[in-house]
């Protein structure tokens, strides 16, 4: 078990049983929100998704377009993007016009795109747009378009030197969101902790991975690894119905108060857990499901900011009243609405995704995991 957590779980529990039971309730309350308002914007993202994959296909006829994160996943939130990958799109060589210019370039002439930025400073390059239904009149939908060059066809001989540079990184993106499904499926209480506490992040500018926030899939990994590793015990008969407010108040607790953000890593082999560093890193340590070698939270350099929203979320739901202001114990945290200044600009996104790409990544070694 990770340090100092032992009966954190059956504390909160058993603390206060009747506001412990009503933050679970508050809970199932809020996901059955989220889940009506997602709903509501299938239709948009349906069509948004069959108009790229029209416009990819007139480009390259080979070519597909997949749906992968959140929206596949049943963890969208009111402000989470649309996330799209092309798949076997040509392989163009270095001189020529990349794929995302000849893609960006299209999509700026269509009438439902608007604000479309080609980012191709970033680790994995972008496209991204909002988009809008003309006749719904509804709320635009933020879109990331990636490529996935791994499955294009080749070409000059498959001389993949010739190739732009960010060919070679490897898109996991569909294998990422298939680990999630299967977790969703596993472990009941992701879905509640996953939309809290994305939604509770985003409202605290914490979610943006251009200014060092902790992206959607970052947060799902720890919230994976720590339901594994902190109720294990549960017989199966009480997995449906743990006490999610209990479940939140320890997620809190020990992301909060207890992890050595600088010296600790978060890892989902051998059931999940968490490990030592050989070596203190700068940013947060979240080993790569799909390759060890690989830390996806090497963006996360404001994970101090994040320990500190969780401390203060935990104390601020453990305040004993509420208020005429704040009448449930969720509404102290979470108020539905952004209360950080939007990063979407072109200049301010190229320019982070730089920093980003520039940065120099500090190894990490296993050194005992806990």
């Amino acid at each position: 078990s990770p340090p100092g957590s032992a009966g954190l779980f059956s504390f909160y529990e058993g603390s206060n049983r009747t506001a412990v039971r009503l933050l679970h309730e508050e809970m199932l309350d809020f996901v059955a929100y989220v889940d009506s308002m997602t709903a509501a914007r299938l239709n948009l993202v349906r069509s948004v998704h069959r108009r790229i994959q029209k416009t990819v296909v007139a480009l390259w006829p080979s070519a597909h377009v997949h749906r992968y994160g959140s929206f596949s996943t049943g963890l969208a939130v009111l402000q989470s993007d649309l996330d799209l990958v092309v798949t076997s799109a040509p392989a163009y060589p270095a001189l020529e016009k990349s794929p995302l210019a000849i893609l960006g370039g299209v999509l700026r002439q269509q009438r439902w795109c608007r604000h479309v930025q080609n980012i191709d400073t970033a680790h994995m390059p972008v496209i991204k747009l909002e988009c809008v239904d003309e006749e719904a009149r509804s709320r635009p939908l933020q879109v990331d378009i990636t490529f996935d060059f791994a499955s294009s066809p080749s070409y000059d001989g498959g001389d993949t030197s010739k190739r732009h540079r960010f060919m070679a990184h490897k898109h996991r993106g569909l294998t990422a969101t298939q680990l999630v499904r299967d977790a969703v499926l596993s472990l009941p209480s992701l879905k509640p902790l996953a939309l809290l506490l994305k939604q509770y992040l985003y409202e605290q500018g914490l979610s943006d991975t251009y200014t060092g926030g902790l992206s959607s899939y970052c947060l799902v990994i720890m919230i994976i690894s720590f339901l594994r590793a902190h109720v294990p015990s549960l017989p199966p008969s009480r997995a449906q119905t743990s006490n999610l407010g209990a479940m939140l108040l320890e997620f809190l607790t020990f992301f909060g108060q207890q992890f050595e953000y600088h010296k600790m890593g978060i890892t989902l082999r051998n059931g999940g857990g968490y490990f030592y560093l050989g070596v203190p890193c700068p940013t947060l340590v979240i080993e790569d499901p799909f390759d060890p070698r690989n830390n996806i939270g090497k963006s996360v350099f404001a994970m101090y900011r994040i320990k500190g929203a969780f401390n203060h979320a935990l104390q601020t739901l453990l305040q004993p009243r509420t208020t005429p202001y704040t009448s449930t114990r969720l509404s102290r945290i979470i108020s539905g609405k952004s209360q950080a200044s939007s990063s979407g600009s072109a200049a301010t996104a190229t320019r982070a995704a730089t920093m980003a790409a520039t940065a120099v990544a500090v190894p990490y070694h296993h050194q005992r995991v806990i």
